[in-house]
């Protein structure tokens, strides 16, 4: 499913959403969707640095803010510059998708994302902020015996090794396809020099 994420032409992100939820640990289940004005301003989006910024937060109901949070891996937050195409949704807009991957769910909370547009050392644009909730769920190794855990987690290794094989396979194969396609160009090609060069003797 998709959250989107679109900026007006009063510089202002707006986020909208089926009613998905995403829960912690989840990894390219859902997808952003950026859509953006090409240009704001005399700033064109295409041939500018556009940045998606984001920050894990967590809301403080004694102060009514958000504070940043340090993520499992010692992160308060990232930068992504944003690889932009031109919309074929909306005429005038640019656009780019972006997987919610366990970069953005490794913790609960909410993560603030906003945009920045730079140019060189100098920031040409900022929006507003707009959140997205990580939802917490049951951790089933709390209630699972090991015993099951550690049997998963070999038929996991299981179905990984089979897939390195397949992909083994199919690398190989296209070589072999390489390999013969190369050779029947040049039995073509002998085929029409020789062709060239005697096929005024008949």
């Amino acid at each position: 499913m998709q959250y989107k994420i679109t900026m007006g032409n009063d510089k202002k992100i707006r986020l909208s959403n089926p009613g998905i939820n995403i829960y912690q640990g989840e990894n390219n289940c859902d997808t952003m969707i950026l859509l953006l004005p090409a240009s704001y301003g005399e700033t064109d989006f295409l041939s500018s640095c556009v940045l998606l910024n984001w920050a894990f937060c967590h809301h403080n109901p004694e102060t009514e803010t958000n504070e940043n949070i340090l993520s499992p891996d010692g992160l308060k937050g990232n930068i992504k510059e944003l690889d932009l195409v031109e919309s074929d949704e909306r005429e005038g807009y640019v656009t780019t998708k972006i997987p919610i991957s366990i970069d953005y769910t490794q913790r609960t909370g909410q993560i603030e994302f906003w945009i920045e547009v730079k140019a060189a050392d100098k920031t040409l644009l900022k929006t507003n902020t707009v959140a997205i909730e990580i939802k917490d769920h049951i951790n089933i190794t709390e209630y699972v015996p090991k015993e099951q855990i550690d049997l998963l987690s070999d038929k996991l290794v299981q179905m990984q090794q089979l897939l390195n094989s397949c992909n083994l396979t199919l690398a190989e194969a296209k070589e072999e396809a390489d390999r013969a396609t190369t050779a029947a160009e040049t039995i073509i090609k002998l085929m029409q020099e020789w062709e060239a060069e005697h096929g005024s003797e008949k």
